[in-house]
């Protein structure tokens, strides 16, 4: 292994005792006054992306070694579909870094298919704050309308904390927009910036994309599929405009109120204001049916001839389950006196009345 070789390695490619070699050989040579064009053997390698990603580090590492505007010089004039994709963030990071970026100004279609590469859109998006580019580069309309690609750029896009900001409000709604429209579930790489970019939201301010990022997120989010931090702010929603579009998100997603997890596994709300929306939860049957005693005798006002008949069906299907889920609520004399019933339910008011008597639950 040569010199040239050896530098421009991946450290990750060599072991232990020869990356020491390779970071003595670094720092020696950066102090010299020598530099990789310098080299007698051919360096370039414009075919192999791991060549590019190595050529960043040093250029960040060991800039006496490879300036920076050597390295923004290595993409020059080639067109970034020439470019393997492992290049793309070097060569634009490079260029920024340089001051060049602005050659490719007038590259706006090119530029928004890279976007489809983790770490193009913070460098495109860091090139506006210095007027190399314009931002036409984020026009929704190039980015085409291939699934697969349009996947990949949502992907990379959200991975980045910085697409939360306003400014791209508009670009991120239209790309969750088209993927949305192809009811498709998305991939891995797709589902983990979802989950970051949902991890990245305040509440209120942010439930426009919070509605468009749940009506993708596993094509039926749940409220328990929500970050802790979100998930708490969601809880603290005091604002009846808040409370209704967050529900009326959730309630968006395939399978209705039922499937996206407002009701607990012990059959409590998930969200303390939900309360005042029981009228809607209680219309909902499959919603009824995953709610608790103490729940629906809790919601009860809102719909009391709903909730009645759907204890009064439960102790028919389950008498021994309901008494005891009665009894434990303090609810079975409210049940028990519930108006407007015109038959006992189940085994009968004797039978209900001794299952009573006799239930563990006391």
């Amino acid at each position: 292994m040569d010199l040239t070789e050896l530098i421009l390695t991946p450290p990750a490619r060599l072991d232990a005792a020869v990356r020491a070699v390779q970071h003595a050989a670094v720092a020696c040579l950066a102090g010299s006054g020598w530099r990789l064009v310098d080299a007698p053997a051919p360096w370039r390698r414009p075919a192999d992306p791991h060549w590019w990603a190595r050529l960043l580090e040093l250029a960040g590492s060991a800039a006496a070694l490879l300036p920076m505007p050597l390295a923004a010089d290595l993409g020059r004039g080639r067109p970034l579909d020439d470019l393997p994709d492992a290049a793309l963030v070097p060569v634009l990071a490079a260029e920024l870094a340089a001051g060049t970026l602005w050659r490719r100004r007038f590259q706006s279609e090119d530029l928004a298919a890279a976007l489809a590469v983790p770490g193009v859109f913070g460098v495109l998006a860091a090139a506006l704050t210095t007027d190399e580019l314009d931002a036409a580069w984020a026009d929704p309309a190039l980015l085409g309308n291939d699934p697969r690609h349009l996947a990949r750029v949502a992907a990379a896009v959200l991975a980045d904390p910085a697409a939360l900001a306003p400014r791209w409000r508009g670009l991120l709604h239209e790309l969750l927009g088209r993927l949305d429209a192809l009811a498709q579930a998305p991939d891995a790489a797709l589902a983990a910036a979802l989950e970051q970019a949902l991890d990245g939201l305040a509440l209120p301010g942010d439930l426009d994309l919070l509605r468009a990022l749940l009506a993708l997120r596993a094509r039926g989010a749940t409220v328990s599929m929500l970050p802790a931090g979100l998930r708490g702010a969601a809880a603290g929603l005091a604002d009846p405009a808040a409370q209704q579009w967050l529900l009326d998100a959730l309630a968006g997603q395939p399978g209705g109120l039922a499937a996206c997890g407002l009701i607990e596994a012990d059959g409590a709300l998930a969200l303390p204001w939900l309360n005042q929306y029981a009228a809607r939860l209680l219309a909902d049957p499959a919603v009824r049916e995953r709610l608790g005693v103490a729940t629906l005798l809790a919601l009860a006002p809102a719909a009391p001839a709903v909730v009645g008949a759907t204890l009064d069906a439960r102790m028919t299907a389950d008498p021994a389950a309901t008494t005891g889920a009665l009894i434990a609520t303090a609810g079975w004399e409210a049940w028990r006196d519930w108006p407007g019933r015109a038959a006992a339910p189940g085994p009968g008011w004797p039978g209900l009345a001794a299952l009573w008597l006799t239930h563990p639950a006391h």
